[in-house]
């Protein structure tokens, strides 16, 4: 099968080759290639023909069809390719000069005298009198020529007149043609001779310059034909050998003249480039023959095509041939107070090297020229340095131009206060850094090097040369093409005005301007020569002047001080073949929001799209890994397409599609995880994203960094044993995806977080983005996958020690250790979904809100003072949060917004709830309950998308914050609260229950039997550490086979032995010595877990209960409690049992208020209807101690505790009960030695064959009255159904699962909803769509 799809796509590629060239044939050498290409394509369908019983064969054997995917190719490309960057062009052939009326010839005109009249022999010095228009007509040779104030010279239309000089000085006219008179005949021109003032001073006589000077009340005008258009690009690819090439336009163009066929490779340097020139031969239409045929493929497909450029006009300026040694090529000037206008123009063998001042066509100081100074459809070939230079000029344009083979940056606006001018439809090519520097990356950083002025490169970002250098973005760039360079398009940051302009403008600020308009521009072929950061366009780098205006420049290539202007808005871009496509480095923060915009871009055969910093978005885009452009053998190998900053970005990606992200390496979207300190907030979006030819595997990539072996400098920065797991960006790694596109679910919006666990942390973080049993594992992208219900976001918080009311130096800093607190985050009711606090010396901490409560537990005990930063936070709802104190603390909280205000304490944990973050609980455990939530804080808005915005830590100079003081420290219980009402409408969100039986009673009416099952709380000593921890603070091991001894005065473990000395199995960078001292025994492990199930009766079949999110049950209930304690000691032989009955009854009766007073023991406490349920009935069970806790050494047990846990072995002497094991060394284990992974025993069961005391407790409770509901939100309720029949549920579908068989679903609060007759699913709730029925089965 794979076979004939290759060859029918082949099929399709020559037979649409054969077709673009099946007309126009003008040679018989044509006719027989036209010929060669039909018998081709048709060749390769014998092959298919052969191959077709088998293919018969293949779908005989099922009616499922395989769709086999072989590599690219074009025509795949392009049936997969839809555009979205819809890009102006230039008018086609017609809309030029070459065949329009002439009329209003200043040649033509009467009363003109001779110029051969003004010679009286060779190299002279003429000066033009002012007594009439003079004509030249034919060519003459001058050392200089002087048009004076009054006086005109015109150039006739005559075949090869030109006019040499050293120097030209226009205060008169100048006139070569006019706009409606363009002059026909090829060769006419000037050639400026000799050397000037080379090798000396600059010279300030314009005639010892060796160009064109236009003064003071000067105007020069020339016109030849304006070709249409000027340049365009290819229709079809043309492969190495073509003679013939294919336009997009229908061109003008002629035979003999001369174009370019622009590289569509990635290198474009001097030495090393694919860009050819060849004649014309032939001109049909979009059709051209060349003289001779190409030397390499030049790609036009449907995502991008080469640029074809012609390089001729019938007006030269030049340089003599001489120009070339020393590279002091001629120039032209046009100084303040003249007019230029040049139109179908070239420039060849023109600027000098290095020369402030001298260039091919040069607009200098003439301030604002209201449209009236302008160059358009004019050529610079063979420049010495630059091309167009705007300087110290506004409102004139440069349109339809064409520059190839430039030696440093082409379109120039040289000061920084060139100011509305029209860059449109020009193309710069093969452009030339001056001095090519040794090193661009300095170590790979984002600062690059720094520049300065020096002989051999007089301006220092020549290093960089551009086709297009805005020194100002308050200018227009439109339809405009770069190839080469270090980027096409770079926009530096210039504080101050620079050089001749910085005089009369000292305050003004090039780098506040905003971008006035930037559309239809590509740039490609560049990028490559900065190995860490270079792009195809470029908004970065900072270009000053130590002393101002003194010409003396320094310019750092990367990153420096931000633009302080926003809002740049890049409409139907292309970048092709580029490290990156865009990069834009930000702005300060109050600049003009968005930072940056891409709408309507394409990227193809690009290493990375984009690099964006600040508040930026891409709205409609296609990204594609590579293309069907098998030419260039350079271009980038692997695609990360894009990549989400570490910090402080607001960042959203909608309606994007990627495309071909097929290879080893390739993904779509990646994440930043290279710091400590540099973390995440809830700041990348994505909406509408789709793929094509793209793995789903390959759609993401969670990247796996250490925290030893991060970026910056931190307290963990190699530092591998006090730091041994990832990185803390690498666990707080999130993403959302607005509409489940980008997951391929229906269930919509989801949080994608980092599934970073025990093993690659320590231990320290372990499922924090894993928000409740709904959520999938991606582990090809490593990420948890969760869906939001439309209710759940992202948030984050700084969390200081002490009270703090002004900005705290380590936001700039993001590390302090004296200021971050150590301890760990957990959701309520989970200890087994934890985050860590405090690694390496950070604040910040990110996760989910805001049906996720988050206990806070610190590893040295509760702070006195705590302030909690809502760097990013919920407008509504409100994330709750709680920490612990001890018993009798006296507790204040404030409320900065940023300005401070006291915290009420309520008498319950609803007054919380129900209040928008001015009121605190604490309870009976001494558990501190906050609702932290920001009304004022704004969103980030774009593609649909709305964003919650972050850095309100900066907020008024104090943040957003709350302050929590205690009369009292030190250390707490460990006591997770139990989990908040789960907002899928499934009750409350359970952990790892250990479920009980329920119990049916029965009657003569049908019976109902609903068991409720509270989460399993573990309480643990909470200051002990775990198996083979570091203990050198806590003394204490929560392993009752461990004991706590002491290595050295930092560091002590917990393990079963110790023997004093060196112990030869620690890592080689730990070779000290053991003391061995034993600080303290281990401690006790006490597990409870508490269960309630409640039996009813009733006539009907089925009983509903409706349930919101805020409802406070009120209950008067009668119990009667029988408990049976038996206590079996089993050996192999023989089992004795003894039973104890009691029985017990309790009479428990509560209010019907929103909240409700419980008597436990001698002490009252306010509780919720969830905490009721929980306090109702408790057992406490002692587990088998010879089974190994997670995480821990089961070498000796051979079986763990944990049933998702398996005992895998490392050598003979260590063992670990964990998830997963994979064969070798795990890096992530700072003892690098090789695991065999055998498995010795399998998680632990409750049958034990050794000598083993089980104790075992049976509840059973009998409710014999109802429950009243008093409902304190108009949430929408939840229905939830529950049915008398007995159902299997082992037979029943999972969460997603189809139905359509078993008509039932084993979760809770899931049902069995039909689409059709032919598929049914297990959801929550049927979906809005008119395609399912939405009929609930039931077996």
């Amino acid at each position: 099968i794979s076979q004939v799809y290759v060859r029918v796509q082949r099929f399709a590629d020559l037979c649409q080759t054969h077709c673009s060239s099946r007309s126009q044939v003008s040679t018989p050498m044509m006719a027989l290639q036209s010929a060669l290409s039909l018998l081709r394509c048709l060749s390769v369908l014998i092959p298919v023909f052969a191959h077709s019983n088998a293919l018969g064969t293949c779908r005989s054997q099922g009616s499922s069809f395989i769709q086999l995917q072989p590599a690219l190719n074009h025509a795949t490309s392009e049936a997969q390719y839809t555009p979205v960057a819809v890009q102006k062009q230039m008018p086609e052939a017609g809309t030029g000069t070459r065949d329009i009326m002439a009329s209003d010839c200043p040649h033509l005109q009467g009363g003109l005298k001779d110029f051969t009249g003004l010679l009286a022999g060779g190299n002279q010095d003429i000066v033009v009198p002012a007594d009439g228009p003079y004509l030249l007509k034919v060519s003459v040779t001058l050392r200089s020529l002087t048009v004076p104030a009054g006086a005109e010279l015109i150039f006739d239309d005559r075949e090869g007149l030109m006019l040499s000089a050293a120097g030209i000085h226009v205060l008169g006219t100048l006139r070569l043609g006019s706009p409606s008179c363009p002059l026909r005949s090829q060769g006419i021109g000037i050639t400026f001779t000799g050397q000037g003032d080379f090798g000396g001073t600059k010279s300030a006589d314009p005639l010892d310059t060796k160009g064109l000077t236009v003064g003071d009340g000067g105007m020069a005008e020339m016109f030849g034909v304006r070709y249409a258009p000027t340049w365009t690009r290819l229709a079809a690819s043309a492969a190495p050998g073509s003679q013939e090439v294919e336009l997009k336009q229908q061109v003008d163009w002629e035979v003999g003249q001369e174009v370019v066929i622009v590289t569509t490779a990635w290198t474009d340097e001097p030495g090393n480039h694919e860009n050819e020139v060849r004649k014309i031969t032939s001109v049909s239409g979009s059709r051209l023959g060349l003289d001779r045929p190409l030397s390499y493929g030049h790609y036009g497909g449907p995502e991008y095509s080469a640029e074809v450029a012609l390089l001729s006009r019938s007006i030269t300026l030049q340089g003599d041939e001489a120009s070339e040694a020393d590279r002091h090529g001629g120039h032209s000037i046009c100084t303040s107070g003249s007019q230029c206008r040049f139109g179908g123009v070239a420039a060849v063998r023109m600027g000098q090297e290095n020369v402030m001042g001298r260039y091919p066509f040069h607009l200098h100081m003439l301030g604002d020229v209201a449209g009236q100074s302008y160059l358009e459809d004019c050529l610079v070939r063979r420049s010495y340095f630059r091309a167009y230079t705007i300087h110290g000029t506004s409102s004139s344009r440069v349109s339809r131009s064409a520059a190839y083979d430039i030696s440093g940056s082409a379109y120039y606006l040289e000061d920084g206060i060139e100011e509305n001018n029209l860059f449109d439809f020009n193309l710069a090519a093969h452009v030339h850094i001056i001095a090519r520097l040794s090193d661009y990356d300095a170590g790979g950083g984002q600062g690059g090097v720094t520049v300065r002025s020096e002989p051999g490169r007089l301006v220092p970002t020549d290093a960089t040369a551009v086709g297009f250098y805005c020194t100002n973005a308050g200018n227009r760039w439109v339809g405009n093409s770069a190839s080469g360079g270090f980027s096409g398009f770079h926009f530096p940051t210039v504080p101050k005005a620079l050089g001749l302009s910085y005089a009369g403008n000292e305050g003004y600020e090039p780098d506040k301007q905003e971008l006035l308009e930037f559309d239809s521009n590509t740039a490609h072929s560049s990028g490559k020569v900065w190995n860490a950061h270079g792009a195809c366009i470029y908004v970065g780098g900072r270009l000053w002047e130590s002393n101002p205006g003194s010409g003396d420049l320094t310019y750092q290539t990367g990153r420096s001080e931000a633009r302080q202007s926003g809002r740049f808005l890049f409409k139907n871009t292309k970048v092709f073949a580029c490290r990156k496509g865009a990069l834009f480095w930000g702005t300060k923060w109050y600049a003009n929001k968005p930072d940056f915009m891409l709408e309507q871009f394409e990227a193809h055969d690009i290493y990375r799209s984009s690099s964006q910093l600040g508040e930026t978005y891409i709205v409609g885009a296609v990204i594609s890994a590579h293309t069907g452009n098998t030419f260039a053998p350079d271009l980038p190998s692997v695609s990360e397409g894009f990549e989400l900053y570490d910090t402080d970005m607001q960042t959203i990606l909608a309606d994007v599609t990627f495309r071909n992200f097929n290879r080893p390496g390739d993904v779509c979207i990646m994440d930043m995880t290279h710091s400590n300190i540099y973390k995440p907030q809830g700041m990348f979006h994505s909406i509408g994203l789709s793929f094509v030819e793209t793995p789903l595997a390959q759609r993401f990539r969670h990247v796996h960094r250490y925290a030893c072996k991060s970026y910056h400098n931190d307290p963990c920065l190699n530092q591998c044993g006090l730091c041994p797991g990832l990185a803390g960006s690498s666990q707080l790694a999130n993403m959302i995806d607005a509409d489940g596109s980008a997951l391929g679910w229906s269930q919509g919006e989801a949080i994608l977080g980092a599934d970073d666990s025990n093993d690659e942390t320590n231990g320290r973080t372990n499922e924090w983005w894993r928000l409740d049993e709904s959520c999938e594992h991606r582990d090809t992208w490593g990420f948890w996958a969760c869906p939001t219900y439309g209710q759940r976001s992202v948030v984050s918080l700084y969390i200081l020690r002490g009270t703090i009311s002004s900005t705290p130096p380590v936001f700039g800093t993001r590390t302090d250790e004296s200021v971050s607190p150590i301890g760990q985050l957990f959701h309520f009711g989970h200890n087994e979904r934890k985050l860590d606090v405090g690694l390496a010396g950070s604040p910040m901490v990110t996760g989910p809100c805001c049906d996720i409560g988050w206990y806070l537990h610190l590893d040295g005990g509760a702070l006195s003072e705590l302030t909690i930063y809502l760097d990013q936070m919920v407008t509504t709802g409100g994330l709750i949060f709680s920490t612990a104190y001890p018993l009798g603390a006296t507790l204040t909280v404030q409320r900065c917004m940023p300005n401070c205000a006291p915290v009420s304490l309520g008498s319950a944990l609803q007054d919380v709830l129900d209040a928008p973050g001015t009121v605190y609980f604490v309870d009976d455990k001494g558990r501190l309950f906050l609702k932290l939530l920001h009304e004022g804080n704004g969103y980030f808005e774009a593609g649909g998308v709305k964003q919650l915005r972050n850095s309100n830590r900066w907020v008024g100079g104090k943040g957003i914050r709350y302050l929590v003081q205690s009369s009292s420290a030190g250390a707490v219980a460990f006591n997770i609260p139990a989990p908040l009402t789960d907002i899928a409408g499934t009750g409350t969100t359970t952990g790892t229950p250990t479920t009980m039986a329920p119990t049916t009673s029965l009657h003569s009416g049908a019976s109902t039997t609903s068991t409720t099952t509270e989460p399993l709380s573990t309480t643990m000593a909470p200051s002990c550490t775990a198996a083979w921890g570091n203990c050198r603070q806590s003394e204490c091991c929560t392993d009752p086979r461990m004991m706590c001894y002491e290595k050295d005065q930092y560091y002590a473990q917990c393990k079963s032995s110790c023997t004093p000395g060196i112990n030869p199995d620690d890592a080689p960078e730990y070779q000290t010595e053991w003391s061995c001292n034993v600080l303290s025994d281990s401690s006790v492990t006490t597990t409870t877990t508490s269960s309630t199930t409640t039996t009813m009766t009733s006539a009907a079949s089925t009983t509903t209960s409706t349930i919101t999110a805020t409802t406070i049950a009120t209950t008067s209930t009668t119990t009667t409690t029988t408990t049976t304690t038996t206590t079996t000691t089993t050996t192999p032989t023989t089992t004795t049992t003894t039973t104890t009955s009691t029985a017990t009854t309790t009479t428990t009766t509560t209010t019907t208020s929103a909240t409700t007073t419980t008597t436990i023991g001698t002490t009252t406490t306010p509780v919720t209807a969830t905490e009721i349920t929980t306090a109702s009935a408790s057992t406490t069970t002692t587990m088998a101690p010879s089974c190994t806790a997670a995480w821990g050494n089961c070498r000796q047990s051979e079986c763990c505790t944990d049933m998702a846990m398996t005992c895998y072995e490392k050598d003979e002497y260590y063992a670990q009960c964990k998830s997963s094991c994979t064969p070798g060394i795990n890096p992530s284990d700072p003892y690098q030695t090789e695991w065999s992974c055998n498995v010795l025993s399998d998680s632990f069961v409750t049958t034990i064959t050794t000598s083993t005391t089980t104790t075992t407790t049976t509840t059973t409770t009998t409710t014999t009255t109802t429950t009243t509901t008093t409902t304190t939100s108009s949430a929408p309720p939840t229905t939830a159904t529950t049915t008398s029949s007995s159902i299997d549920l082992s037979t029943c579908a999972g969460k997603w699962g189809g139905c359509k068989d078993s008509q039932c679903c084993k979760d809770r609060g899931w049902q069995c909803f039909q689409q059709n007759e032919w598929y049914s699913q297990c959801r929550r709730s049927c979906p809005s769509d008119p395609q399912w029925n939405c009929q609930v089965l039931m077996p």
